[in-house]
């Protein structure tokens, strides 16, 4: 092992423009529960066993110098051009450094002193050490860390765009001064692209850091997160030492086949689900729904918290400026939630209505008073984005807009891409109801410029019934600072509050369904992003087709209907409860349309885990059906003209 690594640089040279708003500290003198990055980062690299720490000062210079001048063994080199990039900044040690091997941290990361401490095993010898987390699904803000692509040990590429990483750059490493002589031969150097030089010249190798815990702090929210992860795991940031679980509850896959045999050998009524949601899930969904009791208040449900708001943001396709949050509630509680924590007193909501859900939201407008106008089309009638633009420039006092993305209660997917592009050009608030096509259906909040998107667990994403979720856009947060809220529980800035940083929920969660969601999150994102939503659209296409075989119609034929829900027509003389009940009792359920459509026709969604085995039994289930009950059809009309005709003979024998 190397024990020559003595001396480390700290680069505290920036601005740090992104806190400026919320501190008018320098960076480095930013309070992390209790004291200073730079005074942090300083006892951490004497806890991994550095003695000498060189800081490169620039920005407020002399002031960080006086707060931080008492602690021993720190040596401050000033960077007259601070303003340059940050491989000016580490040029400016090289004097200090004397050619010695180092640590490269920045001033404005926490991290565990482990992450030194497994540095320490190399030693350079003209190679840079890179440390890395392939750990994806505990980073936060994962878009806008620099990602980084190996070979084996070998560093081949990294930066913020690059495609197939498989980790990221944790921004400490270890150093030679090889590094000094690439950056000198750059113009202006970024430290990333001496180490792209240096991975060039196949001289750069990655660190895997394991569970080592870190956190870079540049944005408000990362700085809450930071203040979380030491209230979490102490000052030193260990990781926490799990108790060893008894033998049959370590085997993930002992108790997946234990549920299955439940299942298998429970209630006899078992159900195939073609409505639109709760729908069909996995064994594995299911199964998550057992473990170990949680108090929602403690750092278990918190860390389940972190990986679940961050497996739905790369499902909504959100990028560095977009949060999640999660409540406990139907789909109905985001839609909700979403109206009601967002528009002024003083200004108006433009509701697009094409179908129930439309309607939907034009109920909840009406009982929380809000000012609302409402460009109503019929039913299934496909929207106009020109309209949306002709009613907003019409009326200034429109704030927002929100129309359904798949409008369930007739299948048909609404143009949300180009409203979005409307509104954002207009500047107004764009919301979006994705609670039946999330998961299902092309939809790219940044793309689509939505600005605040409601989903829920128990329709596309194949979970269990009693979350939703909101992905907003940070500006929404700063347009409604001022908007009192109409309700307590459905507060969407409560939430932010509890789950931003603290990742806490405001009241007691459905902690099971939490669970549940982020089993289902894993399967979608396990087949790749958009594999589910190509998977639904074979599936849509091919029981459409077979249900036009057995002469069903549809309600819409526009070429806009959704590939998660089917519309066929009832057929005349045929009713469709007696549908229903002859498909419930071979064991599939479908289901009824609302309002207008009742009776007349009815709905078929190919969402939830689905085989193929299972739709071809369903089809053949349905055809049987309906041989049956057109052959009893056609009995009744046969026999009508019989019954007219004994009926005078049966009132004359009455009287």
């Amino acid at each position: 092992m190397n024990t020559n690594t003595r001396v480390a640089v700290v680069l505290a040279a920036g601005r740090g423009e992104r806190l400026s708003s919320f501190s008018e500290l320098p960076k480095p003198l930013l309070p992390v529960s209790g004291r200073s990055l730079l005074e942090r980062n300083v006892e951490t690299l004497r806890a991994g066993g550095v003695e000498e720490v060189i800081v490169v000062l620039g920005h407020r210079a002399e002031e960080i110098q006086r707060s931080v001048g008492h602690l021993d063994g720190v040596r401050f080199v000033l960077n007259p051009r601070w303003e340059s990039n940050s491989g000016v900044s580490l040029l400016a040690a090289r004097e200090a450094v004397a050619g010695r091997h180092f640590f490269l941290v920045m001033a404005d990361h926490i991290y565990s002193p482990e992450l030194l401490i497994g540095l320490q095993a190399y030693t350079p010898n003209g190679y840079g050490f890179l440390g890395v987390d392939s750990n994806l699904d505990t980073i936060y803000d994962l878009d806008g860390q620099i990602k980084v692509r190996m070979e084996g040990d070998l560093v081949v590429d990294l930066g913020r765009g690059v495609e197939g990483a498989e980790m990221v750059d944790v921004r400490v490493a270890l150093l030679s001064d090889r590094i000094f002589e690439i950056l000198e031969g750059l113009d202006n150097p970024r430290i990333t692209d001496g180490f792209r030089v240096l991975a060039a010249e196949r001289m750069l190798k990655g660190h895997h850091i394991g569970g080592v815990l870190w956190q870079d702090v540049d944005t408000p929210e990362t700085l809450r997160h930071a203040e979380w992860l030491l209230s979490m795991y102490g000052e030193d940031l260990q990781p926490m030492c799990r108790q060893k679980e008894s033998k049959p509850f370590s085997n993930p896959e002992r108790t997946l086949a234990y549920v299955n045999g439940i299942l298998n050998e429970s209630d006899p009524n078992h159900y195939v689900l073609f409505n639109p949601g709760p729908v069909v899930t996995s064994a594995g969904v299911k199964s998550a729904l057992v473990h170990h009791d949680v108090c929602h208040r403690d750092r278990s449900f918190s860390e389940l918290m972190v990986r679940l708001r961050r497996k739905l943001k790369r499902i909504f396709r959100g990028g560095k400026d977009h949060e999640v949050l999660l409540i406990t509630g139907s789909g109905t509680s985001g839609m909700e939630a979403a109206i009601s924590s967002t528009v002024p007193r003083d200004r108006k909501l433009l509701i697009v209505c094409n179908g129930a859900f439309g309607e939907r939201f034009e109920e909840i407008a009406q009982l929380h008073e809000i000012h609302h106008q409402v460009l109503r089309y019929d039913w299934g009638e496909l929207v106009r984005p020109e309209d949306v633009r002709t009613m907003i420039e019409a009326d200034p006092d429109i704030f927002a807009v929100v129309m359904c993305h798949h409008e369930t209660s007739v299948g048909i997917i609404n143009p949300v891409h180009e409203v979005g592009r409307i509104c954002r050009d207009a500047g107004r608030m764009f919301i979006v109801d994705a609670v039946a096509s999330l998961g299902g259906e092309d939809l790219d909040v940044t793309r689509d410029n939505i600005d605040l998107c409601i989903s829920s667990a128990n329709k596309c994403l194949h979970a269990i019934s009693g979350v939703a979720m909101a992905c907003v856009h940070r500006r929404v947060w700063d347009i409604i600072e001022n908007v009192k809220p109409r309700v307590y529980y459905l507060d969407l800035k409560r939430y932010r509050r509890y789950e931003v940083g603290l990742e806490q929920t405001p009241f007691t969660p459905a902690v099971s369904n939490f669970y549940a969601l982020e089993a289902a999150c894993d399967e979608y994102l396990a087949a790749g992003i958009g594999a589910r939503e190509r998977n639904y659209a074979r599936l849509n296409r091919w029981i459409r087709q077979e249900l036009r075989a057995m002469g069903f119609g549809f309600y819409t034929e526009t070429g806009h209907e959704s590939h998660t829900i089917l519309t066929p027509s009832v057929p005349e003389g045929i009713r469709f409860s007696d549908m229903y009940e002859q498909m419930r009792r071979r064991g599939y359920i479908i289901y009824g349309c609302k309002n207008a459509l009742k009776d007349r026709f009815f709905q078929v969604a190919n969402m939830g885990e689905l085989s193929d085995e299972q739709v071809t039994c369903f089809l053949g289930a349905l055809r049987l059906v309906m041989a049956e009950l057109r052959r009893r059809s056609r009995e009744r009309t046969e026999l009508m003209p019989q019954v007219l005709e004994r009926a005078p003979v049966a009132r004359s024998l009455r009287r």
